[in-house]
């Protein structure tokens, strides 16, 4: 049996071992913990790196959002200006083709016809009376007689030779075929303001204006038009409503007609000028008649007569 010395040396052993491992243990503990506390302090840190990069990234996205918006709105004032200026550039070509225009036809009305061609029309009595054009007024485009040239069909192979010099060349030489007219000229030609594909040839009668078409027709140029025969608008103030719109404030079917038939002239077309649901019993209206002659005799004579009534022509001025 064991002495009390062997068994407290035993004991002493026994107690620093367990001591020893004690030890062992706390310093494995202690590493694991400092390793766990590293690791939640690199996850810590990765989800600040996160944080800080998300944040970056939302004031990038933030500060193009700002450059995006005001890029936008800088562009849409650009659109705005440019629209303006375009507009402003349109009325100032308007405005200029009508001066010009109005200048083409100013020289029409001062420049006397040719002494051949007022021979020519000495030989024909039966039209001079009824289509001397003699204006109340200075012309314009709604009161001269003229037939329209369309170019808007001609190819662009073909397209310089739409100039207006080389349509008048071609069809002064188609007219000058007869010596009675060997010298004969164009009255004027004429840009359309409003079209720029269409040439208006002025003419000083309606029987001149038949001739032009024909020798329009032969013009060599592929595409080429002669339009169908225009119309001449007149203004009739103090026209008499219910003579010439139903209740639901539509024209009357056969106005045109009898009307035409009242007033000895041909009426392609009636429109009214004044509001339809106007309770006014006595408005403005414009008639569209088919020959020059008519529109300058209803003009000249002052009045037009609606289902006995007589109305005031004026001058139509779209």
């Amino acid at each position: 049996m064991p002495s009390t010395r062997a068994r407290e040396a035993s004991g002493s052993d026994n107690i620093s071992a367990v001591r020893t491992s004690k030890k062992s243990m706390t310093q494995v503990e202690l590493t694991a913990v400092k390793k766990a506390a590293g690791l939640i302090e690199e996850k810590q840190s990765g989800k600040d790196g996160n944080r800080d990069m998300l944040k970056k990234i939302g004031q990038y996205l933030e500060s193009t959002y700002q450059e995006v918006k005001g890029l936008k709105e800088a562009l849409i004032k650009q659109e705005m200006m440019i629209k303006e200026q375009s507009e402003m550039i349109r009325e100032q070509s308007n405005t200029i083709q009508a001066l010009q225009t109005q200048e083409q036809l100013d020289t029409v009305a001062s420049t006397p016809a040719m002494t051949t061609y007022a021979a020519v029309v000495d030989r024909q009595p039966s039209h001079q009376q009824d289509t001397q054009l003699v204006p109340l007024a200075r012309p314009t485009l709604v009161n001269t007689l003229f037939c329209t040239i369309d170019t808007s069909r001609v190819g662009e192979q073909d397209k310089a030779k739409t100039q207006i010099a080389n349509i008048r060349q071609q069809i002064e030489k188609e007219m000058r075929g007869n010596k009675e007219t060997e010298n004969w000229r164009c009255a004027a030609m004429i840009k359309d303001p409003k079209t720029a594909d269409r040439i208006k040839v002025v003419c000083r009668h309606e029987d001149e204006m038949q001739q032009i078409k024909e020798a329009a027709q032969k013009i060599e140029i592929p595409g080429i038009r002669i339009l169908r025969n225009q119309l001449y608008p007149v203004k009739i103030d103090n026209a008499n409503r219910t003579a010439v719109l139903d209740a639901d404030g539509n024209i009357l079917s056969g106005t045109a007609e009898i009307l035409g038939k009242e007033n000895n002239v041909s009426i392609a077309k009636i429109s009214w000028l004044s509001k339809k649901d106007s309770n006014k019993a006595y408005r403005s209206m414009v008639i569209y008649v088919t020959k020059a002659t008519e529109a300058r005799r209803l003009i000249e004579g002052n009045y037009f007569d609606i289902a006995g009534e007589s109305a005031y022509t004026r001058v139509f001025e779209p």
